[in-house]
């Protein structure tokens, strides 16, 4: 019976498509579960094959289980679990995910009343809350908020916290543990008053529970002011960034695309060739890899290669290893090239982009013309809501390279298990798009994966600005796609729809609008002014109009400093220049200016002893300017003589 069960789990498509090294773990897997339990084939349960994989794990052996549980699985003594062995470990509660109580306890919080408040205030919002919200909340109550009070004054045993302990607190909060200024503590201090709020809220409910806890809450609301100032400042730095990448994203663009076609001749060329045959790719000279096998029948998983001798590594390859590992080289090229044409033309969440599978790709038939338009279906994320994309059709060539090499040739997508780093679990098994082969695992490409890959990217491309190297980071695209759809006419609403915003202001600050109605408004202010300007001024000067113009500087020089009056303009006071608007004062004729103030007030007497009212009046308006200039020319003398220090205005 064994033996036969052995025949057929050799018939498998899943045992066939696996190199033979992979073949050979998986029945030598099988035997040591068989040899332990003393079961046969058809007796083994899912409960035998994982405690051996726990004792491989625990051993800290390379883990060659996974194979053999779908074999099981396709061959029926394990037909009632899940379909791979990491859906059975999360179907098992095989994950990250930690208590409220624990959360609070990691931080060494002692048992008190106020622990136990924190633990189940932290309790009563887990059900409306993902696990990473929920753990970077406990991080600034416990550790960032009650954790520092307590190192201030241990003795602390309720809320109500004194102003020279919040003080204190404040100032350790505002430094980081290694000595430097924490960058951010708006959203912490809006966590404190967040729970001082909700428990004053609560106490009317539940008085008993929450009642004697309510007091003054530490965090004025004068620092909300403050937040809305770091926000925009947030907000302008971002859509700097979007500004800058912007001009930069046709050459990433060009880079993903020379690597995907450079890394596919290389592996390509690397097939074709024997080992040690030299072989030429962009300029550099490869040597393919390929030693005699161990045993006949053998068949080799990747395929590597190493430069030939007095070769420079180039830079389009990573790593510093003597030797180069041609097919997980040419899967960096390709999957580069995916992830920055999806997120470019979808602006989709890095995790929306790693849960794609084959059943997001849908279609639909317009009913006005008739036509199909291709959507992608994007899971409900990080806003619970989940929407549709229409696809362009340069997006749909590309997720159809995506889905055809996802395929490898097979009639379906091979299941893989996604991790979501927010609840720290791992989903169900679904044919995801963007997974790669790991060995007899298919793996969901993860995100230090993908941000090495747009780095590589960016640094082949040379993409700099102000001569400081530049990356793209996954939510940079997401910014770029809602600043493009905006710029060229896309309805501000509709564009949250596209990006799963729920609320526009948030699609705001993500558009870096371009201000093109402020330039083509100042562009035709500029036209009209040129067509009402005369037209020969449109003209070169000649030598006559350029001397005038020379000569007019020239006559500039007044008694009392120098008149400012616009080139081409006559004097609207006849040179009176004591009380023109255009004179700048020389501080050095100070002297001259109190002369003629003492020969005015001289003046004006003998005008009221001969009753000379007409004269009186003019000498009385001309004193008056007479000590203005005065005054400025005093002032101007203070500043040192400057010329550019502001003057009293008349």
């Amino acid at each position: 019976m064994a033996g036969r069960d052995l025949e057929r789990l050799r018939t498998l498509p899943a045992y066939r498509d696996a190199v033979p090294k992979y073949q050979d773990d998986a029945e030598k897997a099988l035997a040591r579960v068989m040899i332990r339990t003393g079961k046969n084939i058809g007796q083994l349960c899912g409960d035998d094959l994982l405690f051996y994989a726990d004792v491989v794990r625990t051993s800290g052996r390379q883990r060659r289980e996974h194979l053999i549980w779908e074999l099981l699985v396709a061959l029926g003594p394990l037909a009632e679990e899940a379909p791979t062995l990491r859906a059975t470990w999360s179907a098992r509660g095989n994950t990250r995910q930690h208590s409220a109580a624990t959360l609070v306890d990691r931080y060494g919080i002692p048992a008190s009343g106020v622990r136990d408040l924190l633990v189940g205030y932290l309790e009563e919002l887990q059900p409306n809350m993902d696990y990473s919200s929920l753990e970077g909340l406990a991080y600034r109550l416990a550790r960032l908020f009650w954790w520092e009070i307590l190192q201030i004054n241990p003795d602390q045993k309720d809320l109500a916290i004194s102003a020279e302990v919040v003080t204190a607190w404040r100032e350790r909060l505002a430094m980081t543990l290694d000595g430097r200024p924490r960058r951010e503590v708006h959203s912490i201090l809006f966590a404190i008053r967040g729970m001082y709020r909700d428990l004053a809220e609560w106490s009317h409910d539940d008085p008993v529970r929450w009642g004697v806890w309510v007091a003054p809450c530490p965090v004025p609301r004068a620092l909300s002011r403050a937040a809305a100032k770091q926000k925009r400042r947030q907000k302008a730095s971002m859509q700097d960034r979007t500004r800058m990448l912007t001009p930069l994203l046709p050459a990433l663009l060009a880079a993903a695309t020379a690597h995907k076609d450079r890394t596919a001749t290389l592996l390509q060329r690397a097939l074709t060739c024997t080992h040690d045959q030299e072989f030429v790719i962009d300029g550099f000279t490869f040597l393919r890899h390929c030693p005699p096998l161990r045993r006949d029948g053998d068949a080799r998983a990747r395929i590597w290669a190493h430069l030939a001798p007095g070769q420079q590594r180039p830079g389009w390859i990573r790593g510093s290893a003597e030797r180069i590992d041609v097919t997980a080289l040419e899967e960096e090229g390709f999957w580069g090239w995916a992830l920055v044409e999806t997120l470019r033309h979808t602006g989709i969440r890095i995790e929306e982009l790693l849960e794609l599978t084959q059943l997001s790709l849908r279609h639909y038939t317009a009913s006005t013309t008739a036509t199909l338009v291709p959507l992608l279906h994007i899971v409900p994320s990080k806003t619970d809501c989940e929407r549709l994309i229409p696809m362009t059709p340069e997006l749909v060539g590309v997720l159809l390279e995506v889905l055809r090499r996802a395929k490898a040739g097979k009639d379906h997508v091979p299941l893989s298990i996604a991790y979501d780093t927010n609840d720290k679990v791992h989903s169900e098994p679904f044919p995801h798009l963007f997974a790669r082969p790991l060995g007899t695992r298919h793996e969901v490409l993860g995100r230090h994966y993908v941000r090495q890959i747009l780095v590589h990217l960016a640094t082949i491309a040379g993409l700099t600005d102000a001569g400081r190297p530049v990356h793209f980071t996954p939510h940079d695209f997401r910014r770029l796609f809602a600043t493009d759809a905006v710029n060229n006419g896309l309805p501000l609403h509709i564009a949250a729809a596209l990006l799963g915003h729920l609320n526009l202001d948030t699609t705001r600050g993500y558009t870096a609008v371009f201000p093109e109605q402020i330039v083509t408004a100042h562009q035709a202010f500029i036209e009209r002014r040129r067509q009402l300007r005369p037209f020969e001024e449109a003209t070169v000067a000649d030598d006559d109009e350029w001397a005038d113009f020379e000569e007019h500087f020239l006559l500039r020089r007044v008694a009392l400093g120098e008149c400012h009056r616009p080139y081409g303009t006559p004097c609207v006071h006849e040179h009176a220049c004591t009380r023109c608007r255009f004179l700048r004062v020389d501080p050095a004729q100070l002297g001259r200016i109190n002369e003629m103030t003492e020969n005015a007030e001289q003046r004006l007497v003998e005008a009221k002893d001969r009753a000379w009212l007409g004269e009186v009046a003019a000498l009385e308006e001309s004193i008056k300017h007479l000590r203005v200039r005065q005054s400025e020319a005093q002032q101007r003398l203070s500043h040192g003589g400057n010329p550019f220090a502001e003057q009293r205005p008349q």
